[in-house]
């Protein structure tokens, strides 16, 4: 063999491996963006289910409930639904910001984005959290027909029971399940920005 031959297959295997390279950046990109893009899609199918469980429900809910046109009932009807609809609202603007990731960004900028998405769908849980108890007492307002029902050593109990399986739940809710996640996201949002530097 001469040198031109050599020179010409180590030319020939230099482009191979720099085809070859070409070829595992663009898997691994893939491979890299699919894991938030399933992420991604995970939560906008819990936002769809959000968004559609309304209107199954309340057609429900409205059957079951006796209808009447006193100002309690009114009033509770009021109040539940508009925490319906402020929770409707803020899917749908989750929703559009979501459908804002561009996924031909880098993969970092891509990952820090959808983790700032479900920081701000962790505030809004919390949100939706504290005004849950303006729609439990909307549905209080709009079950009875007057406050004399509702004192009685039964309902008492009763309501008493879920008080306090409510008020456990937002205490584990806000102390342990959100108060974790924040971390585990700003560590990750912290991690990312570091990456990009």
């Amino acid at each position: 063999m001469e040198i031109y031959e050599l020179q010409n297959i180590w030319e020939g295997i230099d482009r191979k491996i720099t085809e070859s390279s070409k070829l595992n950046k663009e898997i691994l990109r893939k491979m890299l963006v699919e894991k938030p893009k399933q992420r991604l899609n995970k939560i906008r199918l819990q936002s769809y289910f959000k968004i559609i469980l309304p209107f199954v429900v309340l057609p429900v809910f409205f059957l079951i409930i006796e209808k009447r046109t006193d100002f309690q009932f009114i009033i509770g009807t009021v109040m539940y639904c508009s925490l319906v609809i402020y929770a409707m609202i803020s899917e749908f603007i989750f929703l559009k910001k979501s459908n804002k990731i561009d996924f031909s960004k880098p993969v970092i900028s891509l990952s820090k984005d959808i983790a700032e998405l479900k920081k701000g769908k962790l505030t809004n849980t919390r949100l939706r959290y504290l005004l849950s108890p303006i729609g439990a007492t909307g549905v209080l307002l709009m079950a009875f027909k007057n406050t004399g029902n509702i004192i009685s050593q039964e309902t008492f109990l009763f309501f008493g029971l879920v008080l306090i399986v409510f008020f456990l739940s937002v205490l584990y809710t806000f102390r342990i399940a959100i108060k974790n996640q924040f971390q585990k996201l700003n560590e990750e949002i912290s991690e990312l920005e570091f990456l990009e530097e």
